[in-house]
């Protein structure tokens, strides 16, 4: 009886070792884009953390599948008086182009429109939204956050840079 117990006692110790290590590796393998809003503008306030110039606020480089998160934080009221509110996200290819256009690859990574760059959230409220990326190829795009701010639309657009460290299922 005693060895049972000390086994079971074991085990359980184990699982929840297994659990916590599972644990911190799923709050670790998040990144993270945090924003306010100064007048009508939506300004990003997390540092970029890319490797190649620019790196704006906001630059994200990619390392491996991970779930992004946009957070509106801090300031949230527009010139106005009114709130700030998070709407979608859209990708495109290339800098100053419109959005969309996607590859196959960039299109099946964020689960967006290959035609509009319209990205499907996993999860959204008033001042978060989270994308996933795949990071299955290597390839650069630029990112908008839209928000709704007194009536009109605002927007953010710094780049992301996949590495091609992550995977499709």
């Amino acid at each position: 009886m005693k060895i049972q117990t000390t086994n079971l006692k074991a085990v359980l110790q184990l699982l929840l070792l297994l659990f916590a290590v599972g644990f911190y590796t799923a709050v670790q393998a998040q990144t993270v884009v945090n924003m306010n809003v100064a007048g009508n503008k939506l300004v990003i306030t997390t540092p970029g953390n890319c490797s190649t110039p620019p790196n704006n606020p906001g630059c994200v480089k990619a390392n491996g599948r991970t779930p992004i998160n946009f957070n509106l934080v801090g300031a949230k009221t527009c010139s106005g008086g009114g709130k700030a509110q998070l709407t979608r996200v859209a990708i495109r290819m290339s800098e100053g182009a419109a959005d969309g256009g996607l590859t196959a690859a960039a299109a099946l990574d964020f689960g967006a429109d290959q035609a509009t760059g319209i990205v499907n959230v996993t999860g959204k409220s008033a001042n978060h939204m989270s994308i996933r990326n795949y990071n299955s190829q290597s390839y650069t795009v630029w990112y908008r956050i839209y928000a709704t701010c007194d009536g009109a639309e605002i927007n953010s657009d710094p780049r992301m840079v996949n590495d091609g460290s992550g995977s499709v299922p």
